[in-house]
């Protein structure tokens, strides 16, 4: 268990062993329907999620590797309610309990 500063904790019976070797210049993907999305869209990288209010949302990280890993704790430390990790490439994580 994980005591934040804002008084919540973080309890996990499992660990996430984050792998990527996919390394190069960022993609930027262009969403199906993103022009009506009513939600927030940020890449995830330099800092583009400074100043996100992540108290109470619910998120979802499309991606898997080190970039992911960070900003799953930079929304869970910020109070986010739920973090969702989607990977796009089988194999690219493995859950250990």
């Amino acid at each position: 268990m994980i005591s934040l500063e804002n008084k919540r904790c973080i309890q996990s019976s499992g660990v996430i062993m984050a792998i990527n070797d996919r390394v190069g210049i960022p993609r930027h993907i262009k969403w199906n329907k993103q022009d009506i999305f009513t939600g927030i869209i940020k890449n995830g990288f330099s800092n583009d999620t400074l100043g996100v209010n992540w108290i109470g949302k619910k998120v979802l990280i499309v991606g898997m590797g080190a970039f992911a890993i960070e900003n799953l704790r930079t929304a869970l430390e910020g109070g986010a309610s739920h973090v969702t990790i989607l990977a796009r490439r089988q194999g690219t994580g493995n859950s250990l309990s």
